[in-house]
């Protein structure tokens, strides 16, 4: 049993959660809050209470920041509701619902689903999940932050989309942010970013930093396991090739550098936003070979140098030009240069067989939207003057979901436009 005392926000979540798997007419319940009001702490104390739930995030870090944070195993919405195939043309992924939801799933009658960080989730893959839910017979429990940045996905016509706006009479939502919390001045920096305060007066809390510092910090912070967060891909690319560049780093990828995978791989169980360490070549890309990738959708096109890369013990193939962020300025989409891969590694290995091809960048710095979802002891927020265009209580959003990325410190850094 837990010995957690719970505050009377989380004690009227926990009953109304209760009462919520008691009742089997609607299937839909929330519990949303700020930073700092403890929806973690939920999510411990349903385990606690016996009721271990099956915890969904929209993406893989996500998933690996909850089991980390709650040692309750979280998965994937995608991993949990799709059996993922691919266009035999373009390479495309392409999301079916499994077919053992009716004999194999039988288990999951009366139980609890808690979707995390569920503001990100788009429209199609919240109707799949609720028409399961429904034939099936679980409860969902959506959490989230009303605060953090607005959903990318749009409905058709043009309006946001997001499950924590959706009605239900089961509904809570959390204000009181716990007194250790409020002790953080990241927890302080958010609260008057909520409250309407000046962002300028609200970032001026937290540490600031001279924008000559910015490379060699961001050097110093990734050492201790952070990370940088800016607002554009292109200011991303910029600030890598910078810190790059000060490494000593002239050529390709080098052993060690962190990548940032830009799309999900569910033959490498990695995620869209991860960030990983790049273990060395097992056959670098060779200037003098390279492969023409063309995209039938655009009609763009490019040449390509690919290699075949180690990453926690597995290898897969990667392309020097998507990890600088050419193929993306290119306009050549990511499926066109997986389908190009492929040929690639069966032609170079003369086999039938072929492994997994990576989209990846270089991971020093990201942007707030890649960031979202995960968690670093430290970031660096750089304050760009492509951030002007956000206005009022958007660009708050977008400074409270860079900040609270951090669980100890956040320093800024003011950085005009090269």
């Amino acid at each position: 049993m837990s010995s957690v005392v719970l505050n009377s926000g989380q004690t009227e979540a926990m009953e109304m959660i209760k009462l919520f798997r008691e009742q089997d007419v609607e299937r839909v319940a929330r519990v949303t809050g700020y930073a700092g009001t403890g929806k973690t702490t939920l999510i411990k104390e349903i385990s606690a209470a016996g009721k271990t739930p099956d915890v969904l995030t929209p993406t893989g870090k996500a998933a690996l920041r909850v089991g980390e944070a709650t040692g309750v195993f979280a998965m994937t919405i995608h991993r949990f509701l799709y059996e993922p195939t691919e266009d035999p043309k373009t390479g495309k992924p392409i999301f079916k619902l499994k077919e053992t939801w009716d004999d194999i799933m039988v288990d999951m009658i009366g139980k609890l689903v808690v979707v995390d960080e569920a503001s990100m989730v788009d429209k199609q893959v919240w109707n799949d999940l609720l028409t399961i839910s429904k034939r099936v017979g679980f409860h969902i429990l959506l959490m989230g932050d009303l605060f953090q940045l607005p959903p990318v996905y749009k409905d058709n016509d043009g309006r946001g989309f997001s499950t924590l706006t959706l009605d239900t009479p089961f509904s809570v939502n959390l204000t009181e942010v716990h007194r250790q919390a409020q002790e953080s001045p990241i927890i302080r920096a958010s609260m008057m970013l909520r409250s309407g305060a000046p962002e300028y007066e609200a970032m001026e809390t937290l540490e600031a930093m001279g924008a000559n510092k910015l490379v060699p910090e961001i050097i110093e912070a990734r050492a201790r396991g952070g990370v940088a967060i800016c607002f554009t891909n292109k200011r991303r690319h910029a600030l890598n090739a910078s810190v790059r560049k000060e490494l000593g780093y002239t050529n390709g990828l080098e052993a060690k550098e962190p990548i940032l995978v830009t799309q999900n791989n569910y033959q490498l169980n990695v995620w869209n936003g991860e960030v990983l360490e790049f273990q060395g070549w097992d056959r670098p890309p060779q200037e003098d070979l390279v492969e023409a990738v063309v995209d039938r959708y655009t009609g763009n096109s490019m040449n390509v140098h690919f290699g075949v890369g180690r990453l926690d013990g597995q290898y897969a193939v990667i392309a020097d030009e998507s990890v600088t962020g050419k193929v993306e300025a290119a306009g050549v989409g990511a499926w066109a240069v997986r389908k190009a891969a492929r040929r690639w590694y069966k032609d170079t290995y003369r086999t039938e067989h072929s492994i997994p091809y990576l989209d990846c960048n270089y991971g020093y710095a990201l942007t707030c939207h890649k960031a979202q979802g995960s968690e670093w002891p430290e970031v660096i927020v750089v304050m760009e003057d492509a951030l002007s265009a956000l206005r009022g209580i958007e660009k708050k959003r977008w400074l409270y979901t860079a900040i609270t990325r951090a669980k100890d410190r956040v320093r800024y850094c003011y950085l005009g436009d090269s």
